[in-house]
């Protein structure tokens, strides 16, 4: 029988469990050194992402009570136009209410217009009618102006002036031509005295002179006046009353206007 001769590794591996310890201890020790270096790393890392989670929970917090603030203002702003919507809506009420007031007022005030220029249509038609029935009552009226008055004359002594003037005139005339005779003070202002005709008597009233006119109406005497006003700014050469009525003429042989009315002197007034 053959032996094999003793081996090296025998010894060494009959000291095996020592080695064996010793790569225990180096796994070990290789073990603990990678796990110490891992728990720095992690701890790092942990470190940054924490904050950054901090950070983005931060900004997500700010985010939201941005948002909050914002929803508020847009659920006041819309508070706020629902209540402008709703002032709006009572305005145009109102405004629509007042455009149909304002419509009917005008249709009455239409109406009232309309009936106004009616009665001032009857009313002017009255008027003349008016002026016409008095302007015949004075037909047979005669004023006589400028006389010298006493303080106290009775009608005689009036009818004795009335006599006085006929004489100068040539004119016959008796007791039974004169209806009534009377005496009206005169204005001081003599510069309103309107006449056809104009005498002078120098045995009667020496010096003086005596206008003999038309008794006309109111009415007739202030167009009378205004027309011969208009005549001297116009140069009309004639102005003068007959029959309770005012004629105008421009020169000898033109034809004389009639004035009627105060509006139509307005009116050749404008023309010039």
């Amino acid at each position: 029988m053959l032996h094999s001769p003793p081996n090296k590794m025998d010894s060494t591996y009959s000291s095996a469990p020592d080695l064996h310890l010793s790569t225990e201890n180096i796994d070990h020790n290789i073990t603990r050194s990678n796990k110490r270096r891992r728990c720095e790393c992690g701890s790092s890392s942990e470190s940054k992402l924490e904050d950054f989670i901090n950070k983005l929970t931060e900004w997500q917090q700010d985010t939201d009570i941005k948002l909050a603030n914002i929803k508020s203002s847009m659920d006041e702003i819309h508070k706020q136009n629902s209540g402008i919507l709703a002032s709006n809506a009572e305005i145009e009420k109102s405004i629509d209410f007042l455009s149909k007031k304002y419509d009917d007022l005008c249709t009455q005030l239409n109406g009232y217009q309309e009936k106004t220029k009616e009665y001032n249509d009857r009313f002017e038609k009255l008027e003349n009618k008016c002026e016409e029935l008095e302007r015949n009552s004075r037909n047979s009226t005669l004023e006589i102006r400028n006389v010298p008055i006493k303080t106290k004359m009775s009608q005689e002594d009036l009818l004795q002036i009335v006599f006085s003037i006929c004489r100068e005139l040539s004119v016959e005339i008796s007791h039974s031509d004169i209806l009534n005779i009377y005496y009206i003070p005169n204005k001081t202002d003599n510069k309103t005295v309107h006449t056809i005709d104009l005498f002078y008597f120098d045995k009667v009233n020496q010096g003086q002179f005596i206008y003999l006119s038309e008794n006309l109406t109111a009415k007739c005497r202030k167009i009378f006046h205004m027309a011969r006003e208009y005549a001297k700014l116009n140069g009309y050469k004639y102005c003068w009353s007959v029959n309770g009525k005012v004629l105008l003429r421009k020169e000898d042989g033109a034809n004389s206007v009639t004035i009627t009315s105060e509006s139509q002197l307005t009116s050749m007034l404008l023309k010039n």
